[in-house]
């Protein structure tokens, strides 16, 4: 097909630089007949008019809003506002989802870095008092051994099954809990695998860790040896005027992944205490 050279037409190199897109685009749009040349002469070059463009910037703006290919050609074909509105109602949903799950990731990389920082600056297997604003966390309703990699493993990974949100479960802290004896201030030695500091989490499947003033003690080594030190940092609450007043928890502030020593792994067991009444 020849073309008028008389006419004012843009070579497609100049279409895409003028829109920011690459020519690899407009072939495709061309090739489903969603935006065609003004002409293709006998070579194969595209060739757009100017008053084309009016229909790309469209495209190319609902293509941000993250319409679909066939709910394009339907805006095109029938210019319905009715179908824009839909379009656009639907990204917005998706929108603040995504605007959610990055909001809980930024939460979760503050508390990381900060609770990391603290950790760095302690001595291990040093005690010390710690303020904590109110977490959430989701545990097994079994118990594993202590001192077993894989049944801890499995436990995780039954959390991550039952609350079904990979990005709630890699936002938190992996963790364990000891559960403190009825109307005893010691500890059953069994271990409930946890992800804690959940968020965007289903009530249903998450329980409170208050706010509050917590006993806490960095060191290394993996959830049995934690469960021993558990006596000394009672014994530091008692010397502070504290008593303990809830389950113990116990955090995992970095791990050796690729070790099968578990010497390398950073714990920190956190213990909720109450002012002694004199």
């Amino acid at each position: 097909m020849k073309y008028n050279e008389n006419h004012s037409l843009l070579k497609i190199g100049e279409v895409a630089k003028l829109n920011h897109i690459s020519t690899d685009t407009l072939r495709y749009y061309d090739k489903i007949d969603l935006f065609k040349p003004a002409v293709t002469d006998d070579n194969g070059y595209r060739y757009y008019e100017v008053k084309q463009l009016v229909d790309l910037d469209l495209i190319l703006w609902l293509r941000m809003n993250g319409a679909s290919v066939h709910e394009i050609r339907q805006i095109l074909e029938i210019k319905s506002l009715d179908k824009v509105i839909d379009v656009l109602s639907s990204e917005n949903i998706k929108l603040r989802d995504q605007i959610q799950k990055m909001q809980n990731q930024l939460y979760a990389n503050r508390y990381y870095i900060s609770h990391m920082k603290k950790c760095m600056e302690w001595e291990v297997n040093e005690c010390y008092l710690l303020e904590f604003e109110n977490r959430y966390c989701v545990s097994t309703d079994y118990s594993v051994s202590p001192g077993s990699r894989s049944e801890y493993e499995l436990g995780l990974k039954n959390i991550l099954q039952r609350i079904n949100d990979k990005d709630s479960y890699f936002n938190s802290f992996f963790g364990g809990i000891y559960r403190r004896k009825k109307e005893s201030p010691d500890y059953k030695s069994e271990l409930y695998p946890a992800v804690v500091n959940i968020r965007n989490h289903r009530a249903s499947e998450s329980q409170l860790i208050p706010k509050g003033i917590y006993g806490v003690m960095p060191l290394r080594g993996y959830f049995d040896y934690a469960y021993d030190m558990i006596p000394k940092l009672l014994a530091f609450i008692h010397k502070e005027g504290f008593i303990s007043s809830g389950d113990c928890y116990v955090l995992k502030i970095w791990e050796q992944g690729r070790t099968a020593s578990p010497s390398g792994e950073m714990l920190e067991l956190q213990i909720p205490v109450l002012k002694r009444s004199v």
